[in-house]
């Protein structure tokens, strides 16, 4: 089990890891999953630990991704990570090219079924729900603002994203592609 959690309270998620933590916009850190290319992943697999956090922490966008490759697949450094990358790199492929998806059919802004075209990402959801993926969470309330907290535990990457990708239906969020 890692030692790695995901919290959820308004609209932030807060990243927590045994490095430290990462507060992100879920939807953006969705996006940045979604639509990162062969080399961003590679130079995060590249680098060592303390130099991807120097490379990504004052970043505008980008932040999300190298906090959890590195935490959710538990690399100490990237001297060791030579026989594991490719593994990672094509688990990180599939898990892209499914929930890009899901994204295509539940949050895209002109979707690809015609009758989803004037529903909202939830009612997409609620009429076809096929994503047969959970994590572990426990419910809280926040002892300040009275506002619940949710605080996922994800042991696999595809858990990660899916609570990711939830949490834009549940807001209505819509990703909008461009043109090109």
């Amino acid at each position: 089990m890692h030692d790695y959690s995901i919290e959820l309270s308004g609209d932030s998620v807060t990243v927590s890891g045994p490095d430290g933590f990462l507060i992100s916009d879920p939807t953006q850190g969705f996006i940045e999953f979604l639509y990162a290319s062969n080399e961003e992943i590679d130079t995060i697999l590249d680098l060592e630990k303390d130099k991807v956090d120097i490379l990504y922490d004052n970043a505008a966008s980008f932040q999300f991704l190298p906090f959890l490759i590195w935490g959710i697949y538990n690399i100490d450094n990237a001297a060791g990570l030579t026989n594991k990358k490719e593994e990672i790199l094509k688990d990180l492929k599939q898990q892209q090219a499914y929930f890009y998806e899901k994204a295509r059919i539940y949050l895209d802004e002109n979707p690809p079924i015609s009758e989803y075209k004037s529903l909202t990402p939830r009612e997409r959801y609620v009429q076809n729900n096929d994503i047969g993926i959970s994590a572990r969470c426990n419910l809280s309330l926040d002892r300040f603002t009275l506002e619940p907290v949710e605080k996922y535990f994800p042991e696999k990457l595809e858990e990660v994203f899916y609570i990711l990708f939830i949490r834009m239906v549940i807001r209505n969020s819509t990703i909008k592609r461009c043109g090109y």
